[in-house]
């Protein structure tokens, strides 16, 4: 009896389906002009420094095919003091097979010219 279930588990695993490949990947800032590779399902998290109180904000300026964004970014301040910054959180879904650039600068959106950042992710997305 007892081969009979680890039989049965064993093919359960085996032929489990792709869905448990999902996985949520984290990149920060170090990541801005390098090429980074997902596979289709994963969540993406990008955390960027940011200091909302100075009238700055990351804004996205391309978003590859292959990206869904998944939510509105959320900001992490990283003190209670008045004027810290934090961290801005941008979520996305890898949501078909690609390739693209992620492209977001950061600059207070009533200015115009050249960012103060800027931030470029060359991404691929593979089935």
């Amino acid at each position: 009896m007892r081969q009979h279930i680890l039989h049965f588990l064993l093919i359960a695993i085996i032929t489990m389906p792709t869905v448990c490949r999902s996985a949520e990947i984290t990149i920060n800032d170090s990541s801005c002009g390098t090429d980074q590779i997902f596979k289709t399902g994963n969540s993406l998290i990008l955390r960027l420094p940011a200091n909302p109180t100075t009238g700055y904000s990351w804004q996205v300026t391309n978003l590859p095919a292959s990206l869904r964004k998944a939510g509105e970014p959320t900001y992490q301040p990283d003190s209670s003091m008045i004027g810290s910054g934090g961290t801005s959180i941008y979520k996305f879904e890898t949501i078909t097979a690609g390739k693209g650039n992620l492209n977001l600068v950061y600059r207070r959106p009533w200015e115009k010219g050249q960012p103060v950042k800027s931030c470029a992710i060359k991404i691929t997305v593979s089935d």
